[in-house]
């Protein structure tokens, strides 16, 4: 996400954008989506 946070938006939208950016955060990139989805389908979760 890309958004820019303006120092005169008004107190809710700075909010949002606080919150959806930490949100952002918090998730594992797509790759990682998709390496773990791979491992799963291929049994290779199960190997060390």
């Amino acid at each position: 996400m890309d958004a820019v946070i303006r120092p005169e938006a008004p107190e809710p939208e700075r909010r949002a954008l606080l919150a959806a950016l930490a949100e952002e955060k918090e998730r594992p990139p797509e790759s990682a989506w998709r390496e773990a989805a791979l491992r799963e389908a291929t049994g290779a979760a199960d190997e060390p």
